[in-house]
């Protein structure tokens, strides 16, 4: 924020000057190409924000009632396994080595999101429920491989994209 003249004030947006640096632009379709696949080098599942996600969600919802195509859609929740309740910096550890496991667990064409402080959502594509299940239980193992304590249970739900059905697992 910035103050323009007396008694008012401005807010700055990087998304803004970015906007305002392409206005009047025009580029070939090569060019714009590569600067696109530029941004894209990693490996392991996408990982967005809640926000952007929900974006990518809807356009692949839409895409599997075009489709057909099978895509799964996962919901890991993170619980506490004993009376003594985490705390932040616990919890936060958990959720990023959940993380970790998701994204070197998953394909490149796979999106995951943290919904809150104890829930990721995953996006499977092209998969059905008994892969939906085997990829969970690979993240789970992978998970414990990363995380040796016994503080923690964390129970998944996989849900069909083109249906409403819904099968809840503990791991």
């Amino acid at each position: 924020m910035k103050q323009n003249g007396k008694n008012s004030y401005h807010f700055f947006s990087d998304k803004l000057q970015a906007e305002n640096e392409r206005a009047g632009k025009t580029v070939d379709l090569n060019y714009l190409c590569e600067v696109m696949n530029r941004a894209d080098n990693g490996r392991g599942a996408y990982l967005l924000d809640f926000d952007h996600f929900h974006h990518v969600y809807n356009f692949v919802r839409r895409f599997v009632e075009r489709s057909g195509k099978n895509v799964q859609t996962v919901l890991f929740t993170v619980t506490e396994n004993n009376a003594r309740e985490l705390d932040v910096t616990e919890m936060e550890l958990v959720l990023e080595l959940l993380e970790k496991a998701i994204h070197t667990s998953l394909r490149r064409s796979d999106v995951s999101t943290r919904y809150s402080s104890k829930q990721i959502i995953v996006i499977l594509m092209d998969a059905n429920i008994e892969n939906g299940d085997m990829v969970a239980g690979r993240i789970l193992n992978c998970f414990h491989q990363l995380y040796q304590g016994s503080d923690v249970r964390i129970d998944y739900g996989i849900a069909c994209m083109e249906s409403a059905s819904y099968l809840g697992k503990e791991g």
